[in-house]
């Protein structure tokens, strides 16, 4: 129980998933916040993938259907 509290703490307010998913996430955050303006971090390693990550988010911001995404190892 305490660490699952630890867990949830941590993870309030992330938004993880397909494009479908961070969509809906992105929409509720906005609903709820009313904000005007988010502010994105990605907490990946690699430069390209950091950078395309953005580039996926922006896209779905945009409201732009993006392909489907390959697993990863695929």
């Amino acid at each position: 129980p305490a660490e699952r509290a630890i867990l949830d703490a941590r993870t309030t307010g992330q938004i993880v998933g397909d494009p479908d998913t961070v969509r809906a996430g992105l929409d509720a955050l906005i609903g709820e916040t009313q904000a005007d303006e988010l502010m994105i971090t990605a907490m990946i390693d690699s430069y390209d993938d950091r950078l395309r990550s953005y580039q996926l988010v922006a896209d779905i911001a945009a409201g732009r259907r993006l392909p489907p995404v390959a697993p990863v190892g695929s």
